[in-house]
């Protein structure tokens, strides 16, 4: 290819991905290359006659550019001076706010001229470096003369390419048009044969035969080659003797073949052939089994079988505690072909997750042992900054259940991340525990559970302002400071903690949230029971809790469930005029977490979804104010250990819970507690009512087996609650533009899948204000008819807080969708805004499981 085409191809391709390039050319070399991309749906201006006017014409231009359809026009501002680099340089520059919005060129080191040469003309890489050693860098017409010697026409001519990279790629991974020219004219045969030699060292040994023995014969060259290359030492002394006669290319055609793989495996076009390749040379050569004694492949990224050797060490060296070999591993194939698989980009993920979980707990682990004694800074430590080891926690185990089981290689850092975070776990647990029985809870200083209805809603309706308490059951306090951050914009949000009501179960924890409950909540037996109390009332259920609140304020309440608030506005419970209070409930988190499926921690990302949902509604419903507020929050395990089952006291416990009793029991004088358990009295714990003491586990134990998820004990994760405060806002800000997403799978070649997580294409077009671009959210699902077959799976790029999609404009990136195990048929893939539910692109498709 011309060195004028390539680096023109190069910028047509930068327009046609961000709409808006800035090209800065302090030499002039690119002007006229510039000026021959103007066209009905291109502006070129030419800034070279003056900054001012050219400044002008390009601002005419960039908002035409605004009010065209998305992808219709594009706009590229010609600037001959240097590229600013220095802030300072940056804010005195006329054009950076097309920057901004847009792209640059030159972008980085890759851009520069010498670069763009030696991209363009990969198999003269020690004559592009000649000419430009000897001063001044060469003419356009210096450098195409590199090629002038190369023949081969009919190949050219049926392929429409130039140079030796274009045409291996061509007959590697043919185009729509290429690949048809090939079959129907074998005259190339033959020339073949010369252009092998030539350009690879290959003595091609296909004497019949068409389009496929080439490739078969290309494929295993080119891909062996690049691997034997990339091994380290001096090959073949690696290899073993069954491949040492097994052709390969000389070390000087390494640039040509790095150029041709790098070119297949990054052009999202090739990706799928790639594999196909890869994978079917591998199987021939059987190079898993014959590279088996192999430890180190070098940087690229050849086969599948590198990448779980190099995920292996990955999981060894995390697991023996070499976090910085593990996290140098996993930056190195961050962006690796295997490692965004469908078979292997899960794994990768757990080991990110993994590692960072992994050295977030090693770095609390030393906080908290210099940490002061006492309760109130076991609180704040907890809300400030342990929170984040559960958050992270959460994270894991969802990417591990996301998986489907594909952990090989990763046995060792799995164990060793669950190991880690349970040992800090209870070492926290441990002090808490210690601090409760010298200073009782709840620890004077902070809100208690039992004053936020009256310091949180309380003041808003006396100003008679309309607020919404959401009470949302078992929302642990690290989800709660996930969702204060992700809030619509526009809406301000303030998290506060309060000290939970032990025992941490939902009746006793829902009752702490209504009007009055400070200091007269109290527990009565009634029929065997420990029924809630806010004075004379009964507060045990969802019906007498609102009755109790419409007894203070009357019709100025009013009680919906989440998922009704959610509904299309016609099918949305309609409130009278009259009504100041909404009173929101929603169980999911602790139903979920109770039955404690695989999906449960995916249900958890997905209520915090809706949250974001509710507070659009309420804001547009004329609510001034949200709170959220938990009844209690909750353990979760990894796995039970041995150890974790505590043996129940002696006693009469007329409340028996998963991880706590309450009633009477051997802590007071009936006998000697038993192992591992705190019998503590009421009066220490802020209990009223029916009853002497509370049996709880000191560890993060049960008094059942086989539970996970559990809430009901004394720990911080279940005693910390969280008030989350949002001023709503009625409208969306305006000034976005709305996003143009696009959906494909494999490159839109197929329409059906064959893995159960299968990795969906997102490509987020630019987004064009003055302002630049935003990075955008949004939910990926599919559905068969209303029924949902299928949500993201954890991915570098989904929200593990949230299970939102996150990419940046201009980008393009695979998200993996995680199956229903139990479903087969059509669905549709439909990628929506979480907050106005607004469909950007659907994407229809069918299995066609290979199993």
């Amino acid at each position: 290819m011309k060195i004028r085409d390539y680096i023109q191809d190069q910028l047509r391709e930068r327009l046609a991905a961000a709409e808006c390039l800035v090209l800065y050319d302090a030499q002039g070399r690119y002007r006229e290359l510039a000026l021959g991309l103007a066209g009905p749906d291109c502006t070129v201006v030419d800034t070279s006659e003056s900054s001012i006017q050219g400044r002008a014409e390009a601002m005419a231009a960039w908002l035409a550019l605004g009010d065209a359809a998305p992808g219709s026009r594009q706009l590229l501002v010609y600037v001959p001076r240097k590229k600013p680099l220095a802030d300072r340089e940056c804010q005195a520059d006329p054009f950076q706010t097309f920057a901004l919005g847009g792209d640059t060129f030159p972008r980085g080191e890759g851009d520069s001229y010498l670069s763009l040469c030696l991209q363009a003309m990969p198999d003269h890489e020690a004559s592009v470096y000649a000419l430009f050693e000897g001063g001044a860098p060469p003419t356009f017409e210096t450098v195409d003369a590199l090629d002038s010697g190369a023949t081969w026409p009919k190949l050219r001519t049926l392929l429409e390419v130039e140079s030796p990279r274009e045409i291996l790629v061509g007959l590697l991974s043919p185009t729509d048009r290429q690949g048809p020219a090939l079959q129907a004219d074998q005259g190339w045969l033959g020339e073949y044969r010369e252009f092998a030699q030539a350009a690879l060292g290959l003595s091609s040994h296909i004497k019949v035969g068409g389009w496929a023995d080439v490739r078969e014969e290309l494929a295993r060259f080119v891909l062996f080659s690049e691997f034997v290359l990339d091994l380290p030492g001096d090959p073949p002394g690696n290899l073993p003797s069954a491949l040492a006669a097994v052709p390969r290319a000389d070390p000087h055609r390494r640039p040509l073949i790095y150029a041709v793989c790098d070119y297949l495996r990054d052009a999202r076009t090739h990706q799928d052939v790639y594999i196909e390749l890869a994978n079917a040379v591998s199987r021939e050569l059987n190079l898993p089994v014959q590279m088996a004694q192999t430890q180190e492949f070098g940087s690229r990224d050849t086969f599948l079988f590198e990448e779980r050797a190099y995920l292996k060490r990955c999981g060894v060296a995390a697991g023996g505690g070499d976090l910085d070999t593990a996290r140098t591993i996993v930056e190195q194939r961050r962006r690796s072909i295997w490692a965004q698989s469908e078979e292997r980009g899960a794994a990768w993920v757990i080991a990110d997750r993994g590692l960072e979980m992994l050295q977030a707990v090693i770095d609390l682990e030393a906080e908290l042992g210099g940490l002061k004694k006492g309760l109130a800074a076991l609180v704040d430590f907890y809300a400030d900054r342990a929170r984040l080891a559960d958050s992270l926690h959460r994270s894991f185990e969802r990417t591990v259940h996301d998986a489907y089981g594909q952990t090989e290689g990763l046995e060792d850092l799995i164990e060793s991340a669950r190991h880690r975070h349970r040992a800090f776990s209870d070492a926290l647990q441990k002090r808490f525990m210690q601090a409760v029985r010298e200073e009782g809870w709840p620890v004077s200083g902070f809100t208690r559970h039992t004053q936020v209805f009256d310091q949180f809603v309380a003041p808003v309706l006396a100003e008679q302002r309309r607020i919404a308490l959401l009470m949302v059951d078992a929302l642990r306090y690290e989800l709660a400071a996930e969702l204060a951050t992700r809030l619509p914009q526009g809406m301000k949000a303030r998290l506060d903690k309060a000290l939970g009501q032990i025992p941490t179960i939902t009746s006793v924890g829902m009752a702490a949230l209504l009007p009055g409950a400070d200091g007269k909540l109290a527990l009565v037996r009634e029929n065997g029971e420990l029924v809630p109390t806010i004075g004379s009332k009964r507060v045990n259920g969802p019906t007498e809790r609102v009755d109790y609140v419409r007894g203070i304020y009357g019709d100025r309440v009013a009680a919906v469930s989440l998922d009704d608030l959610l509904k299309a506005p016609r099918y949305r419970p309609k409130l009278k005029e009259t009504v100041h209070l909404l009173l929101v409930k929603t169980t999911e988190i602790d139903t979920a977490g109770e039955n404690m499926s695989g999906a449960a921690l995916g249900v958890m990302q997905g209520v915090l979804e809706k949250f974001l949902r509710a507070v659009k509604i309420l804001g547009e419903m004329g609510f001034e104010r949200a709170v959220f507020a938990a009844d209690h929050g909750f353990v979760l395990l990894g796995e039970q250990l041995p150890g974790d089952k505590v043996e129940k006291p002696q006693g009469e416990w007329t409340l028996s819970k998963v991880r706590c009793l309450m009633g009477s029991g051997s802590g007071s004088g009936s006998g000697a507690p038993a192992k591992g358990v705190a019998c503590l009295r009421k009066e220490d714990l802020g209990v009223r009512g029916d009853l002497t003491h509370l049996a709880v586990p000191e560890s993060l134990g049960a008094f059942v087996t086989g539970q996970t998820f559990m809430h009901s004990g004394v720990s911080l994760p279940e005693c910390l609650v969280p008030v989350v405060t949002v001023d709503l806002a009625a409208e969306t800000p305006a000034g976005r533009s709305a996003a143009r997403l696009q959906l494909q799978y494999r490159g839109g070649k197929t329409d059906r899948i064959t893995t159960r997580r299968p990795m969906i294409e997102v490509v987020l077009f630019l987004q064009q204000d003055l302002f630049g671009a935003e990075t955008l959210r949004f939910s990926l699902e599919a559905k068969a008819g209303k029924r949902l077959v299928g949500q993201v799976a954890a991915s570098a790029n989904v929200d593990p807080a949230t299970g939102l999609v996150v990419i940046e404009p201009g980008a393009a990136v695979k998200i993996p969708l995680r199956m229903d195990e139990k479903f087969e048929g059509d669905f549709t893939v439909v990628a929506i805004d979480p907050v106005t539910q607004v469909t950007y692109d659907t994407l229809k498709l069918k299995t066609d499981y290979l199993d």
